[in-house]
């Protein structure tokens, strides 16, 4: 009797996955959450080693410009390429990165991106994990668009080279964005040409403005499917190492993530929330008013707060972070080591609770 045995073993198999302990969500690595949580918003201290501190080292105030006179690069636009590429050396090269500028011209434009790679430990790994974010604003401060993400990409890589991996990770701040994504364009083609085993992209812009403190992320990719992947496991990884409140998109093509996503690699957008429309809801978007200091020093407001809010760019910068560490394969450090980090890590979360 075919159907009653059929049945039968459908019986046992119930039997024996009720007897199985109930799988809940994936909780956070213990090692990954340490090095996440080493991110910092913002902090007292004279050294460069936060978020605000590498936003506050940029042309992002009141007056600032970074674009373009017709095709000639304006003076604060070539002040930031040079202060990203400092930084970027300072923070990698003690620790066995490189750096360097690519150089292109792209329809009578001079552009410059900023490349810092920070070679895998595994000979025999191939893979990359790259993590980016435009430099160029459209004549304007820029403070969200795009600076905020620049900012996020150092503090990551201030993070992040103090420890091993068997992968390599890759930081770059792209120019030329708003003239059509020309800059990732320029480098993702190129990293295809040599054949660069890209695993995943992601791209930070615009991570300050916390619309009516809704503390949500958006996790976008364009319109290739074979991004949707990693924009779901990105999306847990915000539910997993922030309290952001993680919302994946599809069809939202216009950054650096899409040039990626053209040459066939998996590569997502992590943004400010969007309207239903995919457009940012920051009320400076493009303006003159995206800047962070006044002429008086003061920093800039919305609605009686200030536009630019450092807890919710840490844990914008907080989520990629733990992507890039969870991914890249962790080499293995002493336990001594990894308890000192761990309770360092922990000693820094219990200061963002108590409050800064």
């Amino acid at each position: 009797m075919p159907r009653l045995k059929v049945t039968f073993r459908g019986l046992v198999l119930a039997l024996i996955l009720a007897a199985l302990p109930v799988m809940g969500p994936a909780a956070p690595v213990p090692e990954i959450a340490a090095i996440a949580n080493q991110v910092q918003g913002a902090n007292s201290t004279p050294a460069i080693d936060s978020f605000q501190d590498f936003l506050g080292s940029l042309p992002v105030n009141y007056g600032d410009q970074r674009g373009w006179s017709g095709t000639t690069p304006q003076p604060h636009l070539l002040a930031a390429r040079t202060t990203i590429y400092n930084h970027l050396s300072a923070l990698l090269t003690p620790y066995g990165g490189a750096v360097s500028y690519q150089n292109f011209t792209y329809y009578g434009y001079p552009g410059r991106n900023i490349v810092g790679v920070l070679p895998g430990r595994d000979p025999g790994n191939t893979q990359q994990y790259v993590l980016g974010a435009h430099y160029d604003a459209v004549n304007n401060p820029g403070v969200s668009d795009n600076a905020s993400g620049v900012a996020g990409v150092l503090e990551a890589a201030r993070v992040l080279s103090r420890y091993a991996f068997n992968a390599t990770l890759v930081f770059i701040a792209f120019d030329l964005e708003e003239k059509g994504l020309w800059g990732s364009s320029v480098y993702a083609s190129a990293a295809k040409s040599r054949g660069d085993n890209i695993q995943g992209m992601i791209s930070l812009d615009m991570i300050v403005y916390n619309h009516v403190q809704n503390n949500r992320v958006e996790i976008c990719r364009g319109y290739d499917a074979n991004s949707t992947p990693l924009m779901n496991e990105l999306a847990l990884v915000y539910a997993d190492y922030t309290p952001l409140t993680p919302n994946p998109r599809p069809n939202v093509w216009g950054s650096d993530h899409n040039s990626f996503a053209d040459e066939g690699y998996p590569a997502v957008l992590v943004i400010e929330e969007l309207t239903p429309s995919n457009t940012p809801r920051n009320p400076y978007y493009h303006q003159s008013t995206d800047f962070y200091l006044d002429s008086n020093g003061l920093p800039n407001l919305y609605g009686g707060l200030e536009y630019i809010d450092f807890d919710y760019a840490e844990e914008m910068t907080r989520g990629a972070v733990a992507w890039m560490a969870g991914e890249a394969g962790l080499v293995p450090v002493p336990a001594a080591c990894l308890l000192f980090a761990t309770g360092i890590a922990g000693l820094w979360g219990w200061r963002r609770l108590r409050g800064r």
